[in-house]
């Protein structure tokens, strides 16, 4: 339906919520496919994973507006994921492509006694 419309911005609202991997990554090529036609395409989305592979600007917004914009490396931090989420993570890159993965870190050390 949305290719129907023939818009050249396109709104979507966590696209690929409720879905297994196989389909998030489905609908995510899609997406992708679409940029690549001259879309401009908006997204709202929680899975960092598939924002960090797939798209090309990111905003993060937390509870007093925005925090960050701009491209997926220069928004995917440590220390603004860490603010963001009031946790702790690490940054690794994906091997395929280098798109940052994000990995949290336990909250508490346990010991193996």
């Amino acid at each position: 339906m949305i290719l129907a419309q023939n818009t050249e911005v396109i709104l979507l609202d966590e696209p690929t919520s409720a879905l297994d991997i196989g389909h998030q990554i489905e609908v995510m090529e899609s997406i992708h496919q679409m940029v690549a036609m001259g879309k401009t395409v908006v997204l709202v989305i929680h899975d960092l994973a598939a924002a960090a592979r797939y798209c090309d600007e990111l905003i993060a917004i937390g509870d007093q507006g925005i925090v960050a914009t701009g491209p997926v490396t220069d928004v995917i931090t440590e220390p603004m994921i860490n603010k963001l989420y009031n946790t702790q993570v690490d940054i690794l890159n994906a091997p395929f492509d280098d798109a940052p993965v994000i990995v949290p870190r336990r909250q508490a050390a346990y010991s193996t006694d």
